[in-house]
Order: C-alpha cells, then structure tokens, then sequence
C-alpha cells in the first residue's frame, strides 16, 4: 500500500514588521526612500500590494520570500510624515492563502522635511552674551581676547523638526593676517549659541567677519544672508601721544 502525506497550509501571512532601510535615519530630505517589510512567512506580493501616505511607489522587490524591499518616490519637495501601507488582499503566501491582518507588529515612518531652516541673527562680541543684544565696537587690545560670539538659530521657517537641540550649526571667522576659524556644534533648547573667550588676537587690525549657518535633523541647511552675516572692526592701536605742546605762564 502506497501512502503519501499531505501538509495543509491555512494560515494567512501576516505583518512582522515595517522599518526604515535607506536611509535609516528617521528625518530625511531625501528625494526617494526604501523600506523592509518582513512577512510572517513567505508571501507573493507585487507593486500593488504596497501604498504610501505621500510620494509614490516606484518599486516592490523580492517576492517569493519573507522580506520586500519597497521604494517610494515623488518626495522631492515634500515636508510630512512618509507612512507605508500594505494592501493585505494583495499579499499571499505560497499555499494561496490571503492576508487579511495588514496591521505590522512594528512599524517606522520617515519624516520628510525639505524645508530650509533659517538664522534670526549672528553677532562678533555681543556685550552680555543675550541673544538680542548689541556689539561692543571696536575690538580692542583689552577685549580681543575674550571675545562672545551669538548665533541666534530659532528658525523660523514654520518647519522645525526634531528638536532644535538635534540641529548643527557651523561658523566662520575670517579676517586679515590669520587664517580662518571654523567651529561647529549643537543649538540648545531654545535654538541658540553663547559662545564666550574667543580669542581673535591673531588678526590683524581691520574688517573682521563672522558666517554661520544651522542644519536641520534632515540635512536642510540655511543660506547666507544678511541675518547669518556680522562683521566688525577691530582696532588695537592705541592713539598717539600729541606732540608739540609746550606749558606757558600765563
């Protein structure tokens, strides 16, 4: 007698998990972004099986297995959140069996933010280290040395994302007889940056200038203007002593 088993397979595919792949990062400026979607097991699946909250879905690979690499495009000018969608009459396992569950077990989104941040006001020797206050002028040989730098990073551009706390920012100073300093950090809280005992003692007297710009948790950075730009003079030269006076009695 010849017997031969059977495997019954009923059970539906479902949602592992769906996270980011390219990039990684959760805030992007990226033109195109790809996800891994694992199945619970392995699924047939096509470009139809998948939707995106913004953008559109420009491929769906690996069909067959348990994982697909989705990518979607069309994201290019777009400031939102990017969620993928499974479509679950459009996923089957290899028995046939449709999903109906379409909920993951795990999920990351992307943050698309293609919005350009923007600096309220940079200043070379601000006179108590407020954001809002003025310059000391000129730069002499007494405060040359200790020299407090503001950049005022609030940006205001209507689209801040990931905490001011997660922007960079980026200077300059330039000036004539020394090179360049260029320094870079963290804004705190509140988008700003004190930066106290600079010294600028290697510049000759003259025109000095300061540059910044921030960049955002998704790589947008602000242009230089006008508000990111400071320059002032410095002058150590200490006036001559006048000649040619003489006492009279009068």
């Amino acid at each position: 007698i010849n017997s031969a088993a059977i495997e019954i397979d009923a059970v539906k595919p479902t949602i592992t998990s769906i996270s980011r792949s390219i990039p990684m990062q959760e805030f992007t400026n990226a033109d195109d972004v790809t996800f891994e979607v694992v199945f619970s097991e392995d699924a047939n699946f096509t470009i139809a099986s998948f939707t995106s909250s913004i953008g559109s879905i420009n491929s769906a690979t690996g069909t067959g297995g348990m994982t697909a690499t989705v990518n979607v495009n069309g994201i290019a000018s777009a400031d939102a959140l990017l969620d993928l969608g499974v479509v679950s009459i459009e996923v089957h396992d290899l028995a046939s069996n449709t999903m109906t569950d379409n909920t993951a077990g795990a999920e990351e989104t992307y943050t698309i933010d293609n919005t350009t941040p923007d600096i309220v006001d940079v200043r070379i020797n601000d006179d108590d280290g407020l954001v809002g206050s003025t310059d000391v002028s000129p730069i002499n040989a007494n405060n040359q040395t200790n020299i407090t730098l503001i950049i005022d990073g609030g940006d205001t551009s209507g689209n801040q994302v990931g905490g001011l706390t997660n922007y960079t920012y980026d200077y300059t100073i330039s000036g004539p007889g020394a090179s360049d300093i260029v320094a870079s950090g963290n804004l705190d809280s509140n988008g700003n940056v004190v930066l106290t005992g600079i010294s600028l003692s290697a510049y000759s007297d003259g025109t000095l200038q300061m540059t910044a710009t921030i960049t955002d948790p998704a790589g947008n950075t602000s242009i230089v203007d006008a508000a990111s730009t400071d320059t002032e003079l410095k002058d150590t030269v200490l006036p001559a002593a006048p000649t040619g006076l003489s006492l009279s009695n009068a």
